[in-house]
């Protein structure tokens, strides 16, 4: 059959502080609202996980050519604590279906090389509400807490893969984003380079070596909703600070 059908399982855990090269301790973050290039907030998340189930159909079109589109199901949680009183330690949630993504490959040169591209639709919401030590009720969340990006985007991948010993491949990809959305932020554009060197040691036993690289913007624009103060210049946490990411 021309069809293909796969799924991917990813999680990701994210702890600690860095200013520069630098550990910083949650009491070193925990402190009165800051703005600019402050280094103090009232609210710190402590832990943020993040869990994708990435559901992809395939159609090989020919010998070159094959189509695909990809859905994820993402699940994020932050652990937080803060200064406000009733909120010293809370969790906030968010659930549901990301951006889908529509591509194509071709393969060159023997498979050797493979080009891919494609375009990334925000099906995922960027209005995503939690209750927040803000104000009262639910209130917009921060950008990591978002399901989408709100903005056309364009992954573009290249690979290599020599098929003689010993085996070495490599892998360059980039997503680019472009636009404003709906809350006048654009994510940081996403860059990656990782390579592998794979020999056979016997008929069973193989040995691997393999370095990733990555590189991310900060993020373009800011979402005021998720500031403090009248007019909105105060940060409440690093996460709702755009030229803390990339």
């Amino acid at each position: 059959s021309p069809w293909t059908l796969n799924y991917q399982y990813k999680t990701a855990k994210f702890e600690g502080y860095l200013d520069g090269t630098k550990s910083l301790s949650f009491d070193d973050v925990l402190g009165p609202p800051s703005s600019g290039s402050g280094k103090t907030f009232p609210v710190v998340p402590t832990t943020i996980t993040q869990t994708a189930h990435i559901f992809t159909a395939g159609y090989q079109l020919n010998e070159q050519w094959q189509g695909y589109i990809s859905v994820p199901y993402i699940q994020q949680k932050t652990d937080h604590i803060a200064l406000k009183p009733g909120y010293e330690t809370f969790t906030i949630e968010t659930d549901g279906f990301g951006d889908a993504v529509i591509s194509a490959s071709y393969t060159l040169n023997s498979e050797s090389w493979v080009l891919s591209l494609g375009v990334s639709l925000p099906t995922g919401s960027i209005d995503e509400q939690g209750d927040t030590p803000r104000d009262t009720g639910n209130q917009q969340v921060p950008y990591t807490m978002q399901l989408g990006s709100g903005t056309y985007d364009f992954p573009v991948e290249l690979s290599y893969q020599n098929s003689s010993e010993p085996n070495l491949s490599f892998n360059a990809s980039a997503t680019i984003r472009t636009g404003t959305n709906d809350r006048d932020y654009r994510l940081g554009n996403n860059y990656s380079l990782s390579g592998r060197y794979k020999v056979d040691l016997s008929s069973r036993l193989q040995s691997y070596a393999g370095l990733t690289l990555q590189y991310s913007d900060s993020i373009h624009g800011q979402d005021d909703s998720l500031l403090l103060g009248d007019p909105p210049t105060l940060y409440p946490a690093s996460i709702t600070n755009p030229d803390l990411y990339g």
